[in-house]
């Protein structure tokens, strides 16, 4: 049987899940390749806060450890919100950066929340992950809509909360017709974009930082297409990091 801990990673990076699976049902997730199964499994923020403090790898401030949230779960589920407040405010307290991934709508009071505190201007960062638009319906049954997501880049720019274009993984055939749109969301808030390739448990000469070293990258052979097509002003990359990394530089 396989274990999937609710924190995990190194000095560079750590994951955090206040919750294992989620019900989005996406038709390329990697969750059942590690056995994760919705509902069985979940801890309060102040135990995964504990697990980080007592991990021996832990590295507060902003060259510290990038905080993760929400790799084996929907961080925005309703059941996670609480958590994931409490995550965000505690480690941009310890002015680490943070960075959540979500298909699903944020809404108004999410913000509300916690962004009165010191420093989460600075160091939260909103991925919106949209891996396809038109196919949306089909592939992502369990999600919101893309034009439910599309608006949390309005309420990050209200906010000033950094946002990202996350495109992982990219889908073969599927991602790349909707590129006029991905360029027109690019022109109009001015985000970065991160291009990602498809997870699997079949060894790759890569395997990914997620996934506790049981997950290696697959690269689709229209990517490189798809991303000579993406007007790169603010820039695009391959890991969720990597913009992070080039800030904190």
């Amino acid at each position: 049987m396989l274990v999937n801990n609710f924190v995990y990673g190194d000095t560079n990076r750590i994951f955090i899940n206040t919750d294992l699976g989620c019900n989005a049902e996406c038709k390329y997730c990697y969750l059942p390749l590690l056995n994760i199964v919705h509902g069985e499994r979940k801890i309060s923020a102040s135990k995964a806060i504990e697990l980080v403090n007592n991990s021996g790898y832990y590295v507060p401030g902003p060259r510290g450890s990038i905080i993760s949230i929400g790799c084996y779960s929907e961080c925005m589920d309703q059941d996670n919100i609480t958590d994931t407040i409490a995550l965000i405010k505690y480690f941009v307290g310890k002015k680490n950066f943070v960075q959540l991934a979500t298909k699903r709508k944020i809404t108004d009071s999410f913000f509300k929340k916690f962004i009165k505190y010191e420093y989460v201007k600075k160091y939260l960062w909103i991925y919106v992950s949209l891996p396809t638009i038109t196919n949306s319906h089909i592939l992502e049954l369990g999600t919101d809509s893309p034009h439910d997501r599309i608006e949390n880049f309005d309420l990050c720019r209200k906010y000033s909360i950094h946002s990202v274009l996350y495109i992982k993984p990219y889908l073969k055939g599927i991602t790349i017709q909707d590129v006029v749109r991905y360029n027109e969301l690019i022109r109009e808030y001015n985000i970065p974009i991160v291009v990602g390739n498809v997870l699997s448990i079949n060894p790759t000469s890569q395997y990914a930082l997620v996934g506790e070293k049981r997950l290696y990258e697959h690269s689709e052979k229209d990517m490189e297409n798809f991303i000579t097509q993406i007007e790169n002003n603010i820039g695009v990359y391959l890991h969720s990091i990597d913009c992070l990394n080039l800030r904190r530089k």
